[in-house]
């Protein structure tokens, strides 16, 4: 993993909180009142997006060459579907919050066509991910 993140600056919004390097900026829009979109911009370039509410659009169907994964981050569970080929990388990540009731109850993150440098950030980001209420 990337030995300078303990230079990385934290990000908290509603649920949830994750770290970033300093190189990368965060867009936070929100298209209608029931979800966020958030865009993680390295060198004017769109490395990773996150969709944060209650309906994501996961899709864990398991084609040929993709890989399902489940686990936990910081004590959050999460699925993981990832495409890999000659020419790229693909990997979407639902993370649930852990909330019983009440909005967000998910992250889904998700990116493509990354070098390897932009992989190791986005997954920085995806891996530092963790539930600000939670203890």
């Amino acid at each position: 993993m990337l030995s300078e993140m303990k230079d990385w600056q934290e990000y908290n919004d509603e649920g949830f909180a994750v770290k970033y390097p300093g190189d990368v900026t965060i867009n936070k829009s929100t298209p209608v009142e029931d979800f966020n979109v958030y865009k993680f911009i390295c060198n004017g370039r769109e490395i990773l997006g996150a969709y944060v509410g209650n309906q994501p659009s996961f899709h864990q169907d398991v084609k040929s060459g993709r890989k399902l994964q489940r686990g936990h981050i910081n004590k959050l569970s999460f699925e993981a579907v990832q495409d890999v080929n000659d020419k790229m990388t693909s990997r979407q990540v639902l993370i649930s919050l852990n909330i019983d009731s009440g909005w967000p109850k998910y992250v889904h993150f998700w990116y493509s066509n990354l070098s390897q440098k932009e992989v190791e950030i986005a997954e920085g980001i995806i891996n530092s991910i963790r539930n600000p209420l939670k203890k």
